[in-house]
């Protein structure tokens, strides 16, 4: 029997702190964030911030230490932001 999977979650206080630093708007926004990996790299990996691509945050997704799997796996995240300053 296969151990189950222990999804990643060091990329969250990057993330968070990315956020943070970010010159957002005042208001509620909403951010989106799905990354999968197949045969040891990434097969997707998008970011949205109000329905929009966020290039800063892509980076920063694409620059973290995933783990390698042969498996397939993905992580997705949906949250909303308000008046985050």
């Amino acid at each position: 029997m296969d151990a189950p999977f222990d999804p990643p979650t060091h990329w969250l206080p990057i993330v968070k702190r990315t956020i943070e630093a970010s010159d957002l708007s005042s208001g509620t926004h909403w951010f989106r964030c799905y990354y999968a990996q197949f045969d040891n790299k990434p097969s997707a990996i998008e970011v949205l911030l109000d329905n929009n691509d966020w290039v800063p945050i892509i980076e920063t997704i694409s620059d973290i230490d995933w783990p390698a799997s042969n498996d397939f796996y993905s992580v997705r995240v949906f949250a909303v932001i308000q008046d985050h300053k």
